[in-house]
């Protein structure tokens, strides 16, 4: 099964580019499973917010929590996509795009990104080095869970 539905939007046109007859990329989630979606990631969301009051108030702690959550996330996604537990469309949507897309946070890392860029930060080097190897830890602890659940790393 595919997960990507290919759709053709015209009306996109006049407001903002691409122009008409431009292909975009749309998740296809059906009317049955949004539940499981919204649920899987109120849930998802309510564990990283309870992540962020207990470990927030540490130094640097914005950072700790988004690359926590991030880095586990990954983790658990390749968990998720490989284990065989998971592979229905009802427990791939609750937990792999309901509970752990409310788990981590882009928004988390932009902001990280963004204080470093605007100069909010003291050393500017360290946020983006961070943000690279958050990036490149995330790529591998995906691969570590795809391994734990018996996925084959390529």
């Amino acid at each position: 099964s595919e997960r990507l539905k290919i759709v053709r939007s015209p009306d996109r046109c006049r407001s903002e580019p691409p122009c008409a007859g431009s292909i975009y990329p749309m998740p296809m989630v059906s009317k049955q499973l949004l539940p499981l979606v919204f649920a899987g990631g109120a849930i998802g969301t309510l564990l990283r917010y309870t992540i962020e009051i207990l470990l927030g108030t540490l130094p640097q702690g914005q950072i700790i929590v988004t690359s926590l959550v991030n880095l586990l996330g990954a983790a658990l996604l390749g968990f998720v996509s490989a284990h065989q537990y998971f592979s229905g469309p009802a427990k791939q949507n609750f937990w792999g795009v309901g509970f752990l897309g409310g788990f981590t946070t882009m928004s988390g890392l932009a902001v990280i990104t963004a204080g470093a860029d605007l100069g909010l930060s003291a050393d500017r080097t360290i946020y983006w080095l961070l943000v690279f190897l958050q990036l490149v830890v995330g790529v591998a602890a995906y691969r570590l869970g795809l391994i734990m659940a018996g996925g084959k790393s390529k």
